[in-house]
This record gives C-alpha cells, structure tokens and sequence, in this order.
C-alpha cells in the first residue's frame, strides 16, 4: 500500500482504524499513522483521519476515541473526518 501511495497521484489519502479506546490500539494509530503520513506528504498529499464510531454497546469511550483521534491529528496537522 506505502508503494502505492509513493507513486502519487493523490491528494488526500484517508486512514480508517477501528475503534481507538484501547491503549494498544491508540499506540497503533500513532505508530501508522506517522508511518503512512511521511509517504503521503513526500509524495505531496495530504492525510486524513476517519474517525469510527465504537459499538453500540461501547459509547462509553465515545470520548476517548475522540481524543486519540484529535491527539494524532493535531501533532501531525492532519485533517479529520467522522462518520
């Protein structure tokens, strides 16, 4: 996928991870997100963050989710978009 992206041709490249409110998952996000963004902005796009919804049943970390994603994006001056 990284070599597709380096090819260019794309000004936006979207990142979707499921729900973010485990530990283990916000410290993924970080991780690829860092990863896939330096291949989308030296190929001159720009990354956006999709920002799941968690389960029904999990609303509860609603705002965690929401904080991870916003955490991400501020540090690498991303754009987010929810759903």
């Amino acid at each position: 996928m990284r070599r597709r992206i380096a090819e260019g041709g794309w000004s936006i490249v979207v990142l979707q991870q499921r729900s973010s409110s485990l530990p283990d998952s916000q410290t993924a996000l970080r991780e690829w997100t860092a990863r896939f963004d330096s291949v989308i902005r030296a190929s001159a796009g720009r990354t956006a963050l999709y920002m799941v919804w968690p389960e029904s049943n999990r609303l509860d970390v609603f705002d965690a989710v929401r904080s991870t994603l916003t955490v991400v994006q501020a540090r690498r001056e991303l754009r987010l978009a929810a759903r």
